[in-house]
């Protein structure tokens, strides 16, 4: 994808790897080039995958709560000076996840993920996906069986398979994938669980079935009520006298058997 703009200005590689704080340098009209090229790339990599809602934006990058990095792959344009071509971005970040391997054992983590993933169409199967998506993986020390990949296209599975050699993917009911291997070091939830002294399980299940201290309270004191009433040392509740024909003078009416005339 071609833009007016010499990325040589801002870019040191022909991979560069655009953290929060580039991001925020980059935060100025003289660099809306470099804004509008994220934009771009994101816009169509959402299209290529059929997706409703634009997955990368600059300001999507800047505002995310959880910190997510975006590599891009350009290169000069061979005849403009003040141009260059932006073949690929990836994006990627840390995600808290509930997963599940395929024995239906849960664990919780927090998973290197890959977002977003797009090679301009016409640069597309000529190995910059793979240049790529190695030189990301040893940026950030990070092995392929490690990643968690988020709603992975068809031809993202197959280059997974391709490339690294990733089968039988794991899919998530929140549309993550994950690979066998990738649970092969973790400890379910539920073996925490198992793992976890009786003692502290049994003083925990006492303390939820424990009614709250109000609650005790305000039981002991019916009781107290009662006895009174029984004993002849507490007063009846209060009645309210109400007009005959108004609902609460039925209800006297119907309880009592009397009420007092206006």
């Amino acid at each position: 994808m071609e833009i007016a703009y010499n990325l040589a200005e801002v870019f040191e590689e022909p991979i560069q790897r655009v953290d929060r704080d580039m991001l925020r340098k980059l935060y100025t009209r003289r660099f809306g080039a470099v804004q509008d090229a994220i934009d771009k790339m994101g816009a169509l990599s959402s299209r290529e995958q059929g997706l409703r809602r634009i997955l990368t934006s600059y300001e999507r990058l800047l505002e995310s709560e959880e910190e997510q990095l975006i590599y891009i792959m350009w290169k000069k344009h061979p005849t403009a000076t003040n141009a260059s071509i932006v073949v690929a971005m990836l994006k990627v970040g840390f995600k808290n996840l509930y997963l599940f391997d395929s024995a239906m054992n849960a664990f919780r983590e927090r998973v290197f993920s890959v977002l977003d993933f797009y090679v301009y169409h016409s640069l597309q199967r000529q190995g910059n996906g793979h240049q790529l998506f190695d030189f990301m993986l040893q940026k950030e020390g990070i092995i392929p069986m490690q990643c968690a990949i988020d709603k992975p296209s068809d031809s993202l599975v197959r280059f997974m398979a391709k490339h690294y050699g990733l089968e039988n993917p794991v899919w998530q009911t929140t549309n993550y994938v994950v690979y066998p291997d990738f649970f092969a070091d973790k400890e379910s939830i539920t073996e925490e669980t198992a793992r976890t002294p009786r003692s502290s399980r049994v003083s925990e299940k006492a303390h939820c079935m424990s009614p709250p201290i109000h609650h005790r309270i305000a039981s002991r004191d019916r009781g107290e009520s009662v006895g009174g009433l029984l004993h002849g040392t507490a007063l009846p509740p209060a009645r309210m006298v109400a007009a005959p024909d108004t609902p609460q003078g039925l209800r006297n009416s119907r309880d009592f058997g009397h009420q007092k005339l206006w």
